[in-house]
C-alpha cells in the first residue's frame, strides 16, 4: 500500500487530539495540564487504525480503555459515545491514508466551534437551545453543531460537515442540528453569508413572543442594523418554511426575530454572525428597559443612515 510518508506521525497526532477533545471519558479536557492523561493510549488506538480495523473494533478498544484502565462507568457517558468517536477516528485515518487532511476546512471548523462555545458564554442560550454554522464556498460545504450536544463538548473535529448543494451529510459519528434545513436555505439564498446563528436569547425572544420588532430607538441599533430588527409572524418548522419566511420578512439588518420562536442572525464570518446575535439581545434588553420608563422615541430613517454609514464605513482600524 502506498501510504504518505508522514502518515504514521500525523495519524498519531490526530488520534491524540481526538482522544483529548472528543473522547475524554473522564471529562478533564477543560484543564490543559491534564492532556497527558490520554497520551498513554495513543499508540494502541493508532496501531488499531493502521491495521484498518472497523469502527466497531475501535469502539471496543475505547470502551475497554475507559472501563478497565480508567474505571469509567458506562452510564457516565452519552449513549453510543465510544462508537461516535470511533467513527471520527476511522474517518480521519482513511483520509490521511489517501493523502488528505484528516478533516476539511480546519480553520472554519475552529471558528464555528468557538462560536458555538460562545453562545452560553455570552448568555444567548441555555442547555442546547441554539446553534452556529459556517460555510466554505471553496469546498461548497458547511459545518454545523451536532444535534443536542453540550456546548463544552463541541470541538472542530466533531462538527458535522454537510454539502450545501444537496444537504448530504459528509462526516461520520454525529447527527447535525435539527435546524440544518434553515441554515442551508439561508446559505443558498443570501449572497455573501458565511455563518448563521440561531438562539432563543431571553429579551429578544420576549419581543418575538408578542410578535413585535425591536424598534429603531437607539443609535446602537442604527449602527449595527441600520433599521429595526424585524419580527416575522409565527412559522412552523416544516421543510424550508422558516428559511422562506426569513427572506420574506427580513430588511437590511443581519438578524430577524421569528414570531413565538427566537432569533436568527448571520454574517460574513462566525465572528460577525455572533456579534449580530449578541447585539440583538443587548439592544432588546435596553429597549425593554426603556419601555418600563415610557415610550421610546424612534430615530428617523435619514438620521439612522448617518450612524449606519459611519459605523460600517469609517469606524475601526
Amino acid at each position: 500500500m502506498n501510504v504518505p510518508v508522514d502518515y504514521r506521525l500525523s495519524l498519531a497526532a490526530v488520534v491524540d487530539e481526538i482522544l483529548w477533545r472528543d473522547w475524554d471519558p473522564i471529562q478533564i479536557n477543560a484543564h490543559d495540564g491534564a492532556h497527558f492523561e490520554y497520551s498513554n493510549y495513543v499508540s494502541s488506538v493508532t496501531q488499531l487504525l493502521r491495521e484498518a480495523h472497523t469502527s466497531a473494533e475501535v469502539a471496543g478498544l475505547l470502551e475497554q480503555l475507559s472501563t478497565e484502565r480508567m474505571g469509567t462507568k458506562p452510564e457516565r457517558l452519552p449513549p453510543g459515545h465510544h462508537t461516535k468517536v470511533a467513527e471520527i477516528l476511522v474517518s480521519a485515518a482513511k483520509r490521511l491514508m489517501q493523502g488528505k487532511r484528516p478533516w476539511e476546512m480546519p480553520e472554519l471548523r475552529r471558528q464555528v466551534a468557538w462560536a458555538n462555545q460562545m453562545l452560553p458564554e455570552t448568555g444567548l442560550v441555555t442547555m442546547h437551545s441554539g446553534n452556529a454554522s459556517g460555510y466554505d464556498p471553496d469546498t461548497g460545504n458547511l459545518v454545523i453543531k451536532p444535534s443536542g450536544m453540550d456546548y463544552e463538548s463541541i470541538t472542530p473535529s466533531n462538527l458535522v460537515e454537510v454539502r450545501l448543494s444537496d444537504g448530504k451529510i459528509l462526516s461520520e459519528g454525529f447527527k447535525p442540528s435539527v435546524d440544518l434545513s434553515h441554515h442551508l436555505y439561508l446559505y443558498r439564498h443570501l449572497e455573501g453569508v458565511r455563518s448563521v446563528i440561531h438562539t432563543h436569547s431571553n429579551y429578544a425572544t420576549a419581543f418575538a413572543a408578542v410578535g413585535k420588532a425591536i424598534p429603531l430607538v437607539l443609535t446602537a441599533i442604527a449602527d449595527e442594523f441600520g433599521a429595526e430588527v424585524p419580527c416575522a409572524p409565527y412559522i412552523d418548522n416544516e421543510g424550508e418554511h422558516i428559511g422562506e419566511a426569513i427572506l420574506k420578512y427580513r430588511n437590511r439588518s443581519p438578524a430577524i426575530l421569528m414570531g413565538n420562536h427566537g432569533v436568527f442572525a448571520w454574517g460574513d464570518s462566525p465572528k460577525s454572525a455572533l456579534k449580530a446575535a449578541v447585539m440583538v439581545e443587548d439592544v432588546a434588553k435596553t429597549v425593554w428597559l426603556s419601555m418600563q420608563l415610557g415610550t421610546p422615541h424612534e430615530i428617523p430613517a435619514e438620521e439612522a443612515e448617518k450612524w449606519y454609514d459611519r459605523y460600517h464605513n469609517r469606524y475601526g482600524q
